[in-house]
């Protein structure tokens, strides 16, 4: 059962990095579409919105496969000065980080189906149903409290960190 929910976790952050990447390559491509329309006087209404939509979207996305790849920027200053109390310090940084995703999660879904039910459209050219770029946000912050979730239980049952440890000697706690 553990090995299961571990490769589906595994899937779900590769899967969540996969979109990320998709959205940062979508958006070389549309920043290269308007550089090129310039040149050839076209006009594409709402192009830099959408650029942004997948600035957004490679943003939340890439959270949770960061965390789970140990990407993210970590001082660990007091961390590896700490001694007997670096277990009680990590536990107690991702807790806190684990309820202030959870809070963002929550508050984004919520803002999300607002969103889908009263037909919010963006005030930029594109007219995009608001929802449909909101909905990236809400996925990829489910996915990072996933991860800090899934962190939070490796270091309170003192496991290995993910696929690649976040400490940078690698042990076990």
């Amino acid at each position: 059962m553990t090995v299961f929910i571990r490769n589906a976790l595994t899937r779900l952050y590769l899967f969540s990095g996969g979109c990320a990447a998709f959205s940062l390559f979508s958006l070389l491509f549309l920043v290269m579409v308007q550089m090129s329309s310039r040149w050839f006087e076209l006009d594409f209404p709402g192009l830099s919105n959408y650029a942004g939509y997948c600035l957004g979207s490679a943003s939340f996305f890439g959270l949770g496969y960061a965390l789970n790849h140990g990407s993210h920027i970590r001082v660990t200053l007091i961390v590896s000065h700490s001694g007997g109390f670096r277990k009680f310090i990590e536990v107690t940084a991702v807790g806190v980080s684990m309820v202030i995703a959870g809070w963002f999660a929550v508050h984004a879904v919520i803002n999300n189906i607002n969103s889908f039910e009263l037909g919010e459209l963006s005030q930029g050219q594109d007219v995009t149903p608001i929802w449909i770029p909101q909905l990236a946000m809400s996925l990829g912050a489910i996915v990072f409290f996933i991860s800090l979730l899934d962190l939070f239980l490796c270091l309170l049952l003192s496991r290995t960190i993910f696929s690649t440890a976040l400490t940078t000697d690698n042990k076990e706690f």
